[in-house]
């Protein structure tokens, strides 16, 4: 009868070995460095001189002239774009991985991305390796003039980007540059006349697309 009562001590080891597989989340919680989503919401931007930024604005196509900027919501969407390329997509986030899956804007084609999120003396950045390069994005707009507002959209009338129709039914996206003119994926110039028309480089006029 004593031998038979042995195999009860083994639900005993059971219940502890599953009470300490739960600490480990509860150590994350209490981590004064854990990222959580609503670090992230907001609008970022590359970081001048920091890790292969300088080499992606001149190695990607339009980035000197159109900039960088992503931005991340609390639906759990992120969309970035650096010059001419892109993407456009959904994110999870795991401890301080954020896993996003997306579709290139201007390619169509699916992507994965990672960004690790890392605070260094406070500031929050996010670093992802892309066509070989690393990048480190920091939140926020980007540079702004002396008077803290950005200068080029003050100085310069038009969206960032916009849709455009001409009057044979062509269509073609186009994005502002520093000096206010824009330009299209194909490098085709345009003309603002600051309200309703762009002139392109051959004199087509163009006018937004209603939506």
């Amino acid at each position: 009868m004593e031998e038979e009562s042995l195999p009860a001590e083994a639900p005993t080891r059971e219940t502890t070995d599953a009470s300490v597989s739960i600490a480990p989340p509860v150590q994350e919680q209490n981590n004064p460095d854990a990222v959580t989503a609503d670090d992230l919401v907001g609008p970022w931007h590359l970081v001048e001189d920091e890790k292969d930024n300088a080499t992606a604005m001149e190695a990607i196509p339009g980035a000197m002239e159109f900039g960088s900027s992503m931005e991340i919501t609390s639906d759990g969407h992120i969309s970035w774009y650096i010059g001419a390329d892109g993407g456009i997509g959904t994110y999870s986030l795991s401890g301080n991985i954020l896993s996003a899956d997306m579709t290139n804007d201007f390619e169509g084609s699916s992507m994965k991305m990672e960004f690790t999120a890392e605070k260094t003396d406070g500031v929050l950045f996010l670093y992802t390796e892309y066509k070989g390069l690393l990048l480190c994005w920091s939140q926020g707009e980007g540079e702004t003039g002396k008077d803290g507002e950005d200068t080029g959209e003050a100085a310069h009338p038009g969206a960032d980007v916009v849709e455009l129709v001409n009057l044979r039914g062509d269509t073609t996206t186009v994005y502002k540059l520093a000096d206010g003119t824009y330009m299209d994926r194909i490098e085709r110039r345009f003309a603002y006349n600051g309200t309703d028309t762009w002139i392109d480089e051959d004199g087509v006029e163009w006018n937004e697309v209603v939506k």
